[in-house]
């Protein structure tokens, strides 16, 4: 292992961000090797980190998933066969390819995984060879991440569902409790939306949630996520917001919404509005605790008239 480095070390190269588009973590303890894969991934134009203790692998694709592992399992702290275990055991990871580098002896140790490897390469590493793979499988690569994004996609308003909202909301979770990263969540209902399709037809009421959609997305950061949770509901996660500021952010969303002065004959003063419910992260939560509390504090808009904001923790 080369000196200078400290245990876990991440390592990023200075290629400019806008030309990156896959991610790959490399997991070896051979420093000498793992400059090598650096640079042949980064002349690939991929965004590369390596650590080399496998104590330290499940928290690097925690802080950014990554597309691709390749993975060493020999390892000076843990077992790497069981590291990778927990990995594919993870609702966020499991579906990562990875591709072992092994000694020739060491094949036979992978007939106990549940599950088949993108690849294998034997050492020592040929480059001309690896190069080669490397492009096969950038072509994987590319078109898995596309499907898993058509499958995270809501056709009608074009922004993510309701299952990349349970994965995002599972890493917001993890960061919260690892790193102590605060944020809120809103979710967002049309008010009298049933009514809205009843007298306009389902096709104004797609074209409306289109509409609130793009509007909605105008308001937020760059750092918030706007998702289509099921119907007339949305769900956004707010960034670095306690639960004071999703409040201000909440109403400030129903307000203009208000505002918009969108026409609704059976709505509150004849134009749509929205119920807003609003919680913000505590230590122990999950996915579904929050998703279950910002849906309460939903009900309770609901209930006491629409077209208002509750909250709480």
């Amino acid at each position: 292992m080369a000196g200078g480095l400290s245990p876990g070390h991440y390592f990023l190269s200075g290629i400019k961000m806008d030309e990156l588009n896959l991610c790959v973590l490399i997991v070896e303890d051979n420093a000498s090797i793992a400059k090598l894969l650096l640079l042949v991934f980064e002349n690939n134009k991929f965004k590369t980190k390596w650590v080399f203790l496998g104590e330290k692998v499940l928290n690097a694709c925690l802080e950014e998933v990554p597309d691709l592992i390749v993975f060493d399992p020999t390892l000076p702290d843990k077992d790497g066969f069981e590291v990778i275990k927990e990995i594919k055991n993870h609702i966020i990871l499991k579906e990562i390819p990875v591709i072992f580098l092994l000694e020739e002896e060491e094949k036979q140790n992978l007939r106990v995984l549940p599950f088949s490897p993108l690849d294998i390469m034997v050492k020592p590493i040929n480059l001309n060879e690896l190069e080669l793979r490397i492009k096969n499988w950038i072509s994987f690569l590319e078109n898995q991440k596309a499907l898993k994004k058509a499958a995270m996609t809501d056709p009608l308003t074009g922004l993510m569902n309701n299952l990349a909202l349970e994965t995002e909301l599972t890493l917001k979770c993890y960061h919260g409790e690892k790193f102590e990263k605060i944020f809120s969540t809103l979710m967002m209902d049309v008010d009298h939306f049933t009514r809205y399709n009843d007298i306009y037809g389902h096709q104004f009421g797609d074209s409306l949630l289109q509409v609130l959609a793009v509007f909605w997305c105008s308001l937020l950061r760059s750092a918030d996520t706007l998702f289509r949770y099921k119907g007339g509901r949305f769900v956004a996660i707010i960034a670095d917001a306690n639960l004071e500021r999703g409040m201000m952010t909440a109403e400030r969303l129903r307000k203009a919404t208000y505002e918009r002065n969108l026409p609704h004959q059976r709505g509150i003063d004849n134009r749509v509005t929205i119920s807003i419910g609003v919680t913000a992260f505590k230590k122990g939560d999950t996915a579904g605790t929050l998703l279950h509390r910002v849906a309460t504090y939903l009900a309770e808009a609901k209930k006491s008239g629409r077209n208002v904001v509750k909250g709480g923790v």
